[in-house]
């Protein structure tokens, strides 16, 4: 069962746009001890934490945040709702750091899809992370809390396709406690727990340089079967060793109750610690390795999964559990300057595979390729502009529904309108979408626009 040409121009058109300005987009920095590699630099919401996948020693106390000068204009806010007053950068200073962001998304089918026409959704997001370092003194403590609304005006079938062409369609509004979990380090970061309510997508098929992508294949493979995240997070526990400073080997276990049509994004860990409504648990193991080399940093990782619960075969059968396996690789080619502030600017490509079970999963092979820019000139230098292909291998099953294989084909350019706010265009060609010949290939226009408070 599963659940679910004009590009060149608008780039150098910004780029003289922003040289005749004389003006340039500051450098937005992560705040200190969330992140060690560049690999980490795209994260999808401001405040939401990835798991590192380089050993991270316990943080430091956290720094203040650079007090908001009242002679500072907002376009120059790295977040726009400033320093409160200097209350922010106080709370900081004491480990407890608060962030909020509004993603917006329009969308329209312009040609063939399952229907020709437009949808809109937004999602806040409102999160806190408590550094126990800094306020109590205990090394390497993490508290996070995450808060997430969505209302979702859009028709996620439009496209016909496999996955949401944006990155906020759940398919439902969602008012959540998306996730709420405590992270220890040990051994000066060698060992990583975590325990909570968790998206699974922060730990594990986590590709950083695929984040500013809207196609749903480019951040989880079509046919990673119930997969615990967003709106589906649970309640887990993850395990990562990192035996070399850039190297791991991670682990996790969590509530599996989706698959038995218990929405676990919507509660909290009863069905975690009761099997009263559900037996189901999901299983994951990644490890990976990186390294850096002249045109920058790179690194290859490869996974396994297995889900307990019970999964509906095209041949009306039932499958009692089932596992899949999912590799990938992501390697900078150019970086524009040797600051650490350039770091996770230049040229950057990924690849991604995910395999599953053809007897229940449409998708057998899940192959993604991505191309990255960021920092597309000297007055344009926060921006991004990405090229993705996507190909959906569809199963043999006859009765499946399936005809042939579907492509999908993905162009972007982030403009990076002030520190805070962005304005993403975006457009994808979906081919043969949901691997059927009786729906027509898909034209797909968007335009998402983040603010970041």
């Amino acid at each position: 069962m599963q659940r679910t040409p004009g590009t060149l121009v608008v780039l150098a058109g910004l780029c003289l746009c922003g040289a005749a300005r004389g003006q340039s987009v500051e450098a937005l920095e992560a705040p200190p001890g969330e992140m060690a590699s560049v690999l980490e630099a795209e994260q999808d919401l401001p405040g939401e934490l990835k798991g590192p996948r380089d050993r991270v020693p316990a943080p430091a106390p956290n720094k203040p945040a650079e007090a908001t000068s009242k002679d500072t204009p907002f376009w120059r806010y790295e977040r726009l709702s400033g320093d409160w007053d200097g209350h922010r950068s106080w709370l900081e200073s004491k480990g407890l750091t608060i962030s909020a962001s509004l993603t917006m998304n329009w969308s329209s089918v312009l040609d063939g899809g399952a229907n020709e026409r437009a949808g809109f959704r937004h999602l806040w997001d409102v999160n806190a992370k408590l550094d126990l370092d800094a306020l109590a003194g205990l090394a390497g403590g993490t508290l996070f809390v995450d808060f997430q609304s969505s209302d979702d005006r859009g028709r996620m079938g439009d496209s016909g396709a496999f996955t949401a062409t944006n990155s906020i369609e759940y398919g439902r509004n969602i008012d959540e406690i998306g996730e709420a979990w405590y992270e220890q380090k040990f051994f000066d970061g060698v060992l990583r727990a975590k325990i909570g309510k968790i998206d699974v997508n922060n730990e594990f098929f986590v590709i950083g340089s695929q984040g500013d992508f809207l196609n749903g294949s480019a951040g989880t493979g079509v046919n990673l079967l119930a997969f615990p995240t967003v709106p589906a997070q649970a309640t887990g526990v993850v395990l990562f060793v990192y035996p070399t400073e850039r190297s791991y080997i991670g682990g996790g276990f969590f509530d599996g109750a989706t698959q038995d049509g218990i929405r676990t994004g919507g509660r909290g860990p009863a069905d975690f610690f009761s099997d009263a409504r559900s037996q189901s648990w999901y299983w994951i193991a990644e490890g990976g390795i990186g390294w850096e080399c002249s045109m920058g940093d790179g690194r290859v990782a490869a996974g396994f999964w297995h889900h307990t619960g019970d999964f509906a075969r095209f041949d009306s059968n039932t499958e009692e559990g089932t596992e899949g396996v999912y590799a990938m690789a992501e390697q900078q080619f150019y970086r524009p300057g040797a600051g650490d502030s350039e770091k996770g600017k230049g040229l950057w490509a990924f690849a991604q595979w995910s395999w599953a079970d053809d007897d229940i999963a449409s998708v057998r092979n899940d192959v993604g390729l991505g191309v990255t820019y960021k920092g597309v000139c000297e007055a344009r230098p926060n921006d991004n502009v990405g090229l993705y292909w996507n190909w959906n291998n569809t199963t043999d099953e006859p009765l499946s529904g399936t005809e042939t294989d579907e492509h999908a084909f993905e162009v972007f350019y982030k403009a990076m309108i002030t520190p805070s706010i962005y304005v993403q265009p975006d457009l994808q060609f979906i081919a043969n979408p949901s691997g059927r010949r009786t729906i027509d290939d898909a034209w797909v226009l968007g335009v998402q626009v983040g603010i970041a408070f």
